[in-house]
């Protein structure tokens, strides 16, 4: 049916280019007026014919997806999704956050209580309720003119539901005061917050706090390095299950060596300059942080004694649990040396205030510890379950669960692996001990997949639970207490649902149940009439035994049509050690706007060094960062544009932010001159060594100073950009990837007179969140010219 609309479409075409050089040619003299007017309506109503027919011969589904409008820029943030938060608040309600606000759902019952209302609160506040629902902690964020995140604080106030009284959380009379964290108690409306470096606790809102850290220092709060590469969160302070015990860590001593930021405010005299600790590659001295216990009833804080194998080397504090051990509420922290490929388990008890050393473990060569593999362990008596390097019988080694014996008597005790398949284990759930069941999040049965997945700790029988879930490859799951139920967040290949269900045994669930609010509907229903562009997932030979994953993002319709349009290509690369970037996620990102709206093929690339298809795709990138995962993105392209023929290798372009800056400005240089006609650079990394120790020791380990010039991207090559037309984007206020990167490399460009684009954000962080708008539009512009 296509083929008969094109050819309707051509005749349309003949006739009006016909029409056009008939009424060009004829002289004033020898116009027939009346001929001409009898001549339009002819053609008038033979144009109408014509267009009945493609309606009438047309399917109706092939129309409908004609009058789809593409993907508008605004889109990206009004097609996200209505629901914005959803997870238990008990073994049957909900909790659910949307735009307009949060409410508690019974799952029961079918009845909603709403809690909040978004209006009444002011733009950008962040409410947390209490564990009874009674309170609400509101935080508004508080000015911070220099901009430096480790001074981000808000004003948080508690709000009584039952009379809407609030209350000024502070330490001390001031109105004025902030605070950096607030968490409440999982057993009660009592809580604790940070204020002026220090830890308080209030028993009730009416009541005042007690300070509960003691000595110099910063207490309950973790630092830039700690917070963007180990735990992700800024508050360093965990409650026991009980709400008796409170843990937090504490650092006496920061970096030494920082990094300036600088603010420029508009009739402001002076620019705002503000420090931040920030340990580099070879940094002698990294934060350090320690570890304190504090009891609710007895009211007294322990400075836990850590006792490592080398007390004197540095570790870092990887991961903090609450479990239940010998009947006791325990603490086990989790340490790893400098380079990340030591694990050191300690055990710390409350009432001698000493974290016994009860396991290490040393990683394979070529293997490295990544703290999300600790975000969650299982207890089950004596034994801890955690994620592990494990080979496999097809050759190569991949993540899975490892049991280890806690009191064994020998630190160095063999963890014990379960027989599972060769994929990688993402997450460790629960582990329900009735059943002996022990539940898992997996990149299974594909790497671009996510399935809940069940073994017997016992007969070490596994099962993927939700394999088949229609619309549901990639997906992550919220346990009730209880383990009883299940919440489901499918989150592609179709745009994102949520559902819950019941378990009918430990391997199978009941009756699914979508979780949706008024505006649900509308979301689904406007994103299936919009383009919504159409996506290829693949595989690609490398040459060299190994495969890449690819994801192809095409114009919606592009593979209906008779003959192909010829597409130009953008490989929007990051190709960070053990990330990942083709998966069944739904995507709606700048990426896919470009392919429905500008008609433009997008191509995502996961080689060597990429996450979720075990060691042997992670390791080659060990020690070399800048090498293999650079290569594997160029040969991919070339061969993904010999198989694809309506791309168009004349109109080849690359683009990456972050790690991806880096990769692109790579890729350029490791490439044939000229293969890519433009590049585009965002916030790039340009040397590891001007990164933070944490990230880059990880990856590169003990590296000598050639390992790091290999990924340099100053180095000769750089004269490549004489026929790959660069355009590169910094914020000038990045406390992560420093504008220090893009100010050497723009140095070396100007040096050897390469001419290039530039455009620097003043007061803007690593994702220039608040220019966002005009990054996309100077994208746009440059590709425009680079197609042309």
């Amino acid at each position: 049916m296509w083929a008969s609309s094109n050819l309707y479409s051509s005749k349309y075409m003949i006739i009006h280019h016909k029409y056009d050089k008939e009424i060009t040619t004829a002289s004033p003299q020898e116009r027939d007026w009346k001929g001409i007017g009898t001549a339009l309506l002819v053609i008038l109503f033979i144009c109408s014919i014509i267009m009945a027919c493609v309606f009438l011969f047309t399917p109706l589904s092939a129309s409908e997806k004609m009058l789809r409008p593409p993907l508008t820029l605004r889109d990206l943030t009004a097609l996200r999704p209505p629901l914005l938060c959803v997870e238990w608040f008990d073994n049957r309600n909900l909790h659910i956050a949307t735009a307009a606000g949060i409410y508690v759902l019974d799952i029961d019952t079918g009845t909603q209580e709403r809690l909040l209302d978004r209006e009444t609160v002011p733009p950008a506040s962040i409410i947390v309720p209490s564990f009874d629902r009674q309170y609400l902690a509101i935080f508004s964020p508080a000015p911070n003119p220099g901009m430096n995140p480790l001074n981000v604080s808000y004003f948080i106030s508690i709000k009584y539901r039952k009379n809407q009284v609030s209350y000024k959380v502070s330490a001390g009379a001031k109105e004025t005061s902030t605070q950096k964290a607030f968490i409440w108690n999982p057993k009660s409306n009592s809580f604790v917050f940070v204020q002026d470096n220090h830890v308080y606790y209030s028993d009730y809102v009416e009541t005042d706090p007690i300070r509960i850290s003691d000595g110099k220092g910063e207490h309950g709060l973790f630092d830039w390095v700690y917070n963007e590469e180990i735990f992700n969160k800024r508050a360093a302070i965990w409650w026991a299950p009980s709400g008796d015990l409170l843990a937090f860590a504490s650092t006496a001593n920061k970096a030494e060596k920082t990094i300036v930021l600088t603010s420029y405010i508009k009739d402001i005299s002076y620019p705002i300059v503000s420090e931040l600790p920030y340990p580099k590659v070879n940094d002698r001295h990294l934060p350090k942080f320690y570890l304190s216990i504090w009891n609710r009833k007895t009211r007294q804080t322990n400075a836990m004694d850590v006792q490592l194998r080398d007390s004197l080397a540095h570790h870092y504090l990887f991961a903090v649990h609450w479990i239940k051990y010998n009947g006791k509420e325990t603490l086990i922290a989790i340490w790893t040396n400098r380079f990340q490929n030591f694990l050191s388990f300690t055990l710390c008890a409350t009432d001698t205030a000493i974290c016994k050393l009860v396991f290490e473990y040393k990683y394979p060569y070529g293997t490295y510890s990544s703290p999300e593999d600790f975000r969650s362990i299982a207890v089950r008596n004596e034994s801890v379950y955690i994620i592990l390097p494990k080979a496999h019988k097809d050759g190569n080694t991949y993540q899975h669960i490892a049991s280890v014996l806690l009191d064994s008597g020998n630190v160095r005790t063999k963890p014990t692996f379960f027989s599972l398949g060769p994929y990688d284990i993402q997450h460790i759930y629960s582990l329900k001990e009735k059943s002996n069941s022990l539940y898992f999040l997996a990149a299974a049965p594909a790497p671009t997949s996510r399935h809940l997945f069940v073994v017997d700790i016992v007969n070490e029988e596994s099962h993927c639970i939700t394999c088949g879930m229609p619309n549901c490859t990639f997906q992550s799951n919220i346990f009730t207490p209880d383990m009883e139920k299940l919440l489901i967040n499918c989150q592609g290949p179709s745009p994102p649902r949520v559902f819950f269900s019941k378990f009918k045994n430990t391997t199978t669930l009941g009756q699914m149940v979508e979780v949706t609010d008024n505006s649900t509907a509308h979301y689904h229903t406007t994103i299936e009439n919009t383009a919504i562009p159409l996506v290829i997932n693949d595989t690609v030979p490398l040459g060299n035994s190994f495969y890449a994953l690819f994801q192809l993002v095409l114009p919606f319709d592009q593979m209906e049509k008779a003959n192909y349009r010829s597409l130009p290509l953008l490989v929007y690369v990051y190709a960070g050690p053990n990330s990942q970037s083709v998966t069944d996620a739904f995507k709606l990102d700048f990426e896919e706007f470009l392919a429905s709206n500008k008609q433009y093929a997008v191509l995502r690339i996961d080689g060597r060094g990429a996450a979720n298809r075990g060691w042997r795709y992670k390791t080659p990138i060990i020690g070399a960062l800048g090498s293999v995962e650079i290569s594997d993105q160029i040969e991919a392209t070339r061969r993904i544009l010999n198989r694809y023929p309506f791309l168009d290798s004349s109109r080849t372009a690359i683009y990456g932010w972050s790690y991806g800056g880096f990769a692109s400005l790579n890729v350029v240089e490791m490439a044939p001159r000229g293969y890519f006609k433009c590049a585009i650079s965002v916030a790039p990394v340009t040397n590891f060594l001007y990164y933070d120790a944490t990230y880059t020791e990880r990856y590169m380990g003990n590296a000598q100073p050639q390992a790091y010039a290999t990924g340099d991207v100053t180095r000769p090559d750089i004269e490549k950009f004489n026929t790959t037309r660069l355009l590169l984007m910094h914020g000038l206020q990045d406390d992560n990837v420093h504008f220090q990167n893009s100010a050497i490399f723009i140095e070396e460009l100007q040096k050897q007179g390469i001419d290039f684009d530039l455009m620097v954000y003043p007061n803007q962080a690593h994702s220039i969140s608040r220019r966002r708008d005009h990054v996309y539009k100077k994208i746009m512009n440059f590709l425009e010219r680079c197609f042309a």
